[in-house]
């Protein structure tokens, strides 16, 4: 039944809106939009935005902390990572129109 109702999803994500609300570790990699936040041991790989990362990138030390949203697709699962509340809010409320999903919002 769970495959059926995901197979009718294809290509849609579900929102995970409190699977995981935030991350806070010390920062591991970073790439051109992503950045890898070690909590630890787990090394969570987060979407996030060039002025995010830039920010991130300057913070002096650990702790880095993100405000997440998870997307789940039936062949994808995504972390979005905001500085702030307010971000992540903008974020779901732009998601929630027909038509647009976190890819186009990169």
């Amino acid at each position: 039944m769970l495959q059926t109702a995901l197979r009718s999803l294809s290509a849609t994500y579900i929102r995970c809106d409190n699977m995981i609300a935030h991350l806070s570790g010390e920062l591991a990699s970073t790439g051109d939009r992503w950045v890898v936040i070690d909590v630890g041991g787990i090394g969570y790989r987060v979407q996030v935005t060039q002025p995010a990362l830039q920010s991130i990138q300057q913070t002096a030390g650990p702790p880095v902390r993100v405000h997440t949203h998870m997307a789940v697709r039936d062949d994808d699962i995504q972390l979005y990572g905001f500085l702030y509340p307010s971000e992540l809010e903008l974020f779901r409320i732009l998601i929630s129109v027909s038509g647009i999903g976190p890819p186009r919002l990169r």
